[in-house]
């Protein structure tokens, strides 16, 4: 019998259209043994029975709960946004810190209608119906839902289609800045202008105006803090030694104390730099505007990762308003040459134009089998094979 590991996440306000979706997929496909894997988060004794009551009215179905608590750690650290006000839709980033013993896994949205058998999923050919995300009663402007018989038509009296754009926050001016340095604890009056001339001349941001703004090195820094678990671009780090040093000068603290537990704190952020500095350098951050008419922006990426190495990328197309009949793209493919290391990709694109062309995509994976069997029979040792094939990749940008 097939065997097929589906994973959905869900919470509270998905949990009813997650059964009715599992119960589409179990009622066409009795002909497989089929395991869920659930990440979940907010649900109740009663919930867990229902889930429990749908699986066990089928045969050859088991399912796995996961607690979402550990993951939304790293949605967190990585500064993943929310979406309708919940991080559950991007859970699935991060699945296999805790889904680690499948070979394959099918991801199904919780509102996922499927129609036909799984048995022809290889071949494209229309088996899952995805359907647009369900809205709740409670996101409707009616207070009133009319009683409805089971058969009845309704026929819609209007379709409405709003129009939206998604924006970026805005960049700070240097009084917010001063502002949020003030609330923090951070400076004095003589002292802030000293800190922000100091990021410039450092290259971590730029004045524009009246606004700053964050260079390549400053955002490709901060990922790669993050991907160590440093956070020593927030502000809490230098708050706190300011703190410290204030209740030396008012006789609270001891100086040769207060100094050498920052000099220990600073020790070990420094000792976990130097040691992964592979890690840090291979964080990148890529941000191409389009700014004028008929421009063309094409980011290429190509990469390989060995041993334990990993990499944080983080591609941004963004146009600007005024970038009518615009195009950007941004591909970014990376071969990966061992079983433990990890490839994370963000690809974005921010729109301040209706008229533009926008398109991004990444693939990540080992060495094709069948390239290496086709080099492997013409006399290339393995290791060779690998090589070859990677440098093809590397000569398509260079």
């Amino acid at each position: 019998m097939r065997h097929v590991d589906v994973l959905y996440t869900v919470d509270k306000k998905y949990v009813n259209y997650m059964l009715v979706s599992m119960y589409s997929l179990m009622e066409k496909n009795g002909d497989l043994e089929i395991c869920f894997h659930v990440i979940c988060e907010g649900l109740d004794k009663e919930d867990y029975n229902h889930i429990d009551c749908l699986i066990n009215s089928f045969d050859n179905v088991n399912i796995k709960f996961y607690d979402f608590d550990s993951i939304k750690k790293l949605i967190l650290k990585y500064e993943v946004p929310e979406w309708n006000g919940s991080y559950m839709s991007n859970t699935r980033l991060f699945f296999d810190t805790c889904i680690n013993d499948v070979d394959k896994l099918l991801y199904l949205d919780s509102d996922t209608i499927v129609v036909d058998s799984l048995a022809n999923l290889d071949h494209y050919n229309e088996t899952i119906h995805m359907v647009r995300d369900s809205m709740p009663f409670d996101y409707w402007n009616n207070t009133y839902l009319p009683d409805f018989i089971e058969g009845e038509v309704i026929l819609p009296y209007s379709l409405n289609m709003e129009k939206g754009v998604t924006t970026p926050p805005n960049f700070l001016t240097e009084s917010e800045l001063i502002g949020l340095m003030d609330k923090n604890g951070i400076g004095t009056d003589a002292t802030i202008h000293e800190h922000i001339k100091h990021i410039q001349d450092r290259g971590y941001a730029k004045r524009y105006g009246s606004i700053f703004k964050p260079t390549l090195l400053g955002t490709s820094l901060r990922y790669g803090y993050l991907g160590l678990g440093i956070e020593i671009y927030k502000p809490y780090l230098r708050a706190g030694m300011e703190k410290e040093i204030k209740d030396v000068s008012e006789g609270l603290k001891q100086k040769d104390i207060i100094y050498n537990e920052m000099k220990n704190d600073m020790l070990v952020i420094y000792d976990k730099v130097f040691n992964n500095l592979q890690r840090l350098s291979i964080c990148a951050n890529y941000n191409l505007e389009n700014i004028g008419k008929k421009t063309v922006n094409n980011l290429v990426v190509e990469g390989v990762l060995n041993d334990y190495s990993k990499k944080n990328f983080r591609g941004i197309i963004d146009f600007k308003e005024g970038s009518t009949s615009s195009v950007g793209q941004e591909n970014e493919n990376c071969v990966l040459l061992s079983d433990t290391c990890r490839t994370r990709s963000l690809p974005a694109l921010l729109c301040h134009e209706e008229d533009v062309v926008g398109a991004h995509g990444e693939s990540s994976g080992k060495v094709s089998k069948e390239k290496l069997f086709y080099l492997m029979a013409r006399g290339y040792t393995q290791k060779e094979a690998e090589k070859l094939i990677v440098t093809a990749n590397f000569n398509k940008i260079i």
